[in-house]
């Protein structure tokens, strides 16, 4: 890791936490040095002041006065001052966020995708990692609802709305906005000062607000693309190597802004140092299938070594047995996932009625709430005592029937879920 601090550059032997674990103890080091030559420099002066204009005193003093001339003051960078922020508080989701069944996606004659299936919970943080070209970025977009596939179903669970970045919504901002105005725009409702405190913690500062979109650098406009983004309250958020063109502060700001985000997150990120404090879940999109590990990426890189070691192990004629059995095995596995899905569907049909049913229920009585939350605004609201009494009472009422509706969504849903997992153990 190279550092570059008051024009000069360090070269430390480790990755960036390593350095930032080694610049702390530097600093703490610097700091105390520069505490004890402050000290030493009072001292000396209070004794040049004292015997200045005595004689018997004066080689001493002129001694004391050149040992301050030539003293090379330890000087501390001036730190950044610590900003941070949050994303807009998300409304909730269903339990179930995103739901893949089946998918196939194909470019041509090329298979990404046979058939994969996959669900992502409520509160998920989720890294997406594998090599390059075995579909990481595909996946994604057809997570954020970008990307068409050619067989299977994409299901967004109840009340999802879905924030995706990548690299190449650069290019989809307007060249005549300036980064300021671009921000407004996005965030209408938000005070200038926060605006200008998002756009600083992506390395705008000053005057650089003011901008054209035209005359940005691709890194520029990618970090106003990001920043553009935290203005949007989803609770689902998608990145796509969200830190190419972050320095480490900025880096720092986003992750702990992640961490502390209560919705749901999918990032594809080769940055191991981001994804570790962030992520309680990996998705290893390997060629020709997926698999999840629960953990973090370091968790994960431990127990893909473990089982390429265990792999490496085996001989090559058991290599040879395993790879035949594993074809009949995954034919097998298909036919029985098949039968599990039908017989899924069967078993949870009235209760995905219902299911539906209460949730255009919650749509309805949501809006309902919005709109007399509309009206309470209003200034010559409190003025009609019998209109406010009125509009009390069915928001009341509205907001325990929501209660009960949720109540009855969450039952559903477990019904649902106590069905997959009985037809789990039966088809192990």
């Amino acid at each position: 890791t190279l550092s570059l601090r008051s024009g000069e550059i360090s070269d430390y032997a480790g990755n960036s936490s390593f350095y930032e674990k080694k610049w702390a103890e530097e600093k703490e080091l610097l700091l105390n040095a520069k505490k004890n030559q402050e000290k030493q420099i009072k001292e000396t002066q209070e004794f040049i002041d004292r015997f200045r204009y005595k004689a018997s005193k004066a080689s001493q003093v002129q001694s004391r006065v050149k040992q301050l001339e030539k003293m090379e003051k330890i000087e501390l960078e001036e730190e950044q001052s610590k900003v941070s922020f949050r994303f807009p508080d998300p409304p909730r989701s269903g339990q179930v966020v995103m739901k893949l069944e089946d998918l196939h996606k194909s470019y041509d004659d090329h298979q990404v995708f046979d058939g994969i299936d996959y669900e992502i919970e409520r509160g998920d943080k989720i890294a997406v990692v594998g090599p390059n070209g075995a579909g990481k970025s595909t996946l994604i977009r057809i997570l954020a609802g970008l990307e068409p596939f050619q067989e299977g179903e994409r299901k967004e669970g109840h009340n999802v709305t879905v924030n995706y970045f990548a690299q190449h919504q650069a290019d989809e901002l307007n060249p005549k906005r300036d980064a300021l105005e671009t921000m407004h725009d996005a965030g209408s409702g938000e005070k200038e000062s926060r605006l200008r405190t998002i756009l600083g913690c992506f390395l705008f500062q000053g005057d650089d607000v003011f901008k054209k979109v035209k005359v940005l650098s691709g890194g520029e406009k990618s970090r106003l693309a990001l920043g553009k983004m935290l203005l949007s309250p989803a609770n689902l958020l998608i990145f796509d190597e969200p830190t190419n063109h972050l320095d480490m502060s900025s880096k720092n700001i986003l992750q702990q802004a992640i961490q502390q985000y209560e919705g749901t997150v999918v990032i594809v990120s080769h940055d191991r140092d981001f994804l570790d404090p962030i992520v309680d879940k990996v998705l290893d999109v390997q060629p020709g299938y997926i698999k999840t590990y629960l953990g973090n990426v370091s968790y994960y890189l431990e127990r893909k070594k473990e089982e390429d070691e265990a792999e490496s192990a085996e001989t090559s004629t058991q290599k040879e047995t395993k790879e035949e059995d594993s074809q009949l095995s995954r034919k097998e596995q298909r036919r029985i996932e098949a039968e599990r899905r039908n017989e899924l569907s069967r078993r949870t049909k009235p209760i995905r009625k219902n299911l539906e049913a209460v949730e255009k229920e919650i749509e309805q009585k949501e809006l309902r709430i919005a709109e007399i939350e509309e009206e309470m605004a209003k200034p010559d609201f409190y003025d009609d005592a019998e209109n406010v009494k009125k509009f009390s009472l069915e928001y009341d009422q509205l907001k325990a029937d929501l209660t009960d509706r949720y109540s009855k969504w969450e039952e559903y849903q477990s019904r649902i879920e106590k069905v997959e997992e009985e037809l789990e153990q039966s088809t192990n």
